[in-house]
């Protein structure tokens, strides 16, 4: 089982997808904090990308990304959630 993103990982992704930022420059970020931190590599997949710019980021919008990044929801209850 891989294992789970750090809280900074999760501000790498979700900020740097939420500013634009491509999969691959998302992963390059990831990479060099990794790196820099000695934690052991991990990328996020490109279904996940896909995941977080098209279904998280629409739900969560810029007041919800914060909450999003420290206390992680499965899309299922953030769908929930709002509702």
């Amino acid at each position: 089982m891989a294992r789970k993103y750090t809280l900074g990982e999760r501000a790498i992704i979700y900020s740097s997808i939420a500013g634009g930022a491509t999969y691959d420059e998302v992963n390059q970020a990831l990479a060099k904090e990794q790196k820099r931190t000695g934690l052991e590599p991990r990328i996020v997949p490109e279904s996940s990308y896909k995941m977080v710019k098209n279904k998280y980021l629409p739900k969560l919008g810029l007041s919800g990304l914060w909450k999003q990044i420290n206390t992680p929801q499965s899309l299922g209850d953030l769908l929930k959630e709002k509702k």
